[in-house]
């Protein structure tokens, strides 16, 4: 019974892990995708220091979202 339950345990606990995955996964791709809009503005006249302090933001937001689903509790059993 104790084998049982344990794998239970176990396939939670890997459920959510993949699900955490997969949502770093998608913010990761948005970061992306908005880092990539951002340089295809460039394309205008803008002041460089514009540029790379918003390229600087957009690597802050990305560590506190990575940071924060790290330092998350877990819910439930797992």
């Amino acid at each position: 019974m104790a084998l049982k339950k344990k794998k239970i345990c176990y396939d939670t606990l890997v459920r959510k892990l993949d699900s955490m995955d997969s949502k770093i996964c998608e913010m990761y791709k948005g970061l992306n995708t908005l880092r990539r809009s951002l340089l295809s503005e460039q394309e205008e006249e803008v002041c460089p220091d514009v540029a790379e302090s918003e390229i600087a933001l957009l690597d802050a937001i990305q560590e506190i979202c990575l940071e924060g689903l790290l330092e998350r509790e877990p819910e439930g059993d797992a």
